[in-house]
């Protein structure tokens, strides 16, 4: 999570308020937002290995009924 994602996005909807007396920074962009859906949600990964390497590519599965798709790459923006 970093400034370019909204608190929509990262799952934080019950943290905004959308009452008309209150007014803050952004607030227009989040009201078109959620009337609008958003495009992209930010997730968290459990990732169960030994070791992470920052230089290689790693696939991710999503396992349902004995069956394995890959659905995503991991790869890290250092």
């Amino acid at each position: 999570m970093d400034m370019r994602d909204t608190p929509l996005e990262c799952g934080l909807e019950r943290f905004v308020s959308f009452n008309p007396n209150i007014q803050y920074l952004g607030k227009e962009y989040l009201l078109k937002q959620s009337k609008e859906g958003i495009q992209q949600s930010l997730i968290g990964l459990k990732l169960e290995r030994d070791h992470l390497s920052i230089t290689k590519h790693l696939p991710i599965y999503y396992e349902r009924k004995n069956r394995r798709i890959a659905i995503g790459l991991l790869q890290s923006y250092f």
